[in-house]
């Protein structure tokens, strides 16, 4: 009796999945510069989505760091899944919020401009669900995942599986200054010595006989 009660008043997930993507502005980047990533999400089916919650985590060490100050120019892109929908812009809230350098939620309901529930049809199209901000501070290999404490919920409310995503980045230590010094003389001898030759092999070419 007990399972059909929690049958009854727990409402049964959506048959359809959602299948998320992250792709980085650049998988190596050196130490010192920022970068960003999008998260993408399609699917095939005729399912809405009208609210999402995604949680995002960084690994590997804090060479690599969520930016503390999120710009959230995703809210404005066209390609954006609540585009000219988002909650959070009618409300003025923030999609984004930091918890610690290394964890990250972003949090979006789709309404029209009275504030109703305006779903988005998801089927057959990638969307954009966040650009995210990220700061790289020291050497190292790190992932970054979409974890399944994320949460998607359609238009009746009942929450729509999803596939998880990982992807890896690589920050490079900055070459010392004498290293930078030291090749930058390697290539200005180089072209010297090739405009050289090059004058040379003019001078033999137009000698007088």
């Amino acid at each position: 009796m007990l399972i059909g009660l929690t049958w009854l008043f727990a409402p049964p997930e959506a048959s359809a999945a959602i299948v998320a993507s992250l792709v980085p502005a650049e998988t190596s980047l050196a130490a010192g510069t920022a970068t960003t990533i999008d998260v993408f999400i399609t699917s095939n089916s005729d399912d809405q989505l009208d609210s999402f919650s995604i949680e995002l985590a960084i690994s590997g060490g804090d060479g690599l760091r969520f930016s503390e100050v999120q710009r959230e120019t995703h809210i404005q892109d066209s390609r954006y899944v609540f585009a000219n929908r988002s909650g959070s812009e009618s409300f003025g809230l923030s999609a984004v919020t930091n918890d610690g350098p290394s964890r990250l939620a972003v949090t979006d309901l789709s309404v029209d401009e009275r504030g109703d529930a305006f779903p988005r049809d998801l089927e057959d199209q990638n969307w954009l669900l966040a650009t995210i901000d990220l700061t790289a501070l020291r050497p190292g290999d790190f992932t970054i995942d979409l974890l399944d404490s994320s949460s998607f919920f359609d238009d009746s409310v009942q929450p729509i599986s999803f596939t998880p995503d990982r992807v890896s980045l690589t920050v490079a230590a900055v070459p010392e200054p004498t290293t930078v010094t030291l090749i930058t003389a390697i290539l200005i001898g180089g072209g010297v010595r090739a405009h050289r030759r090059h004058r040379r092999a003019v001078s033999v070419r137009t000698r007088p006989a």
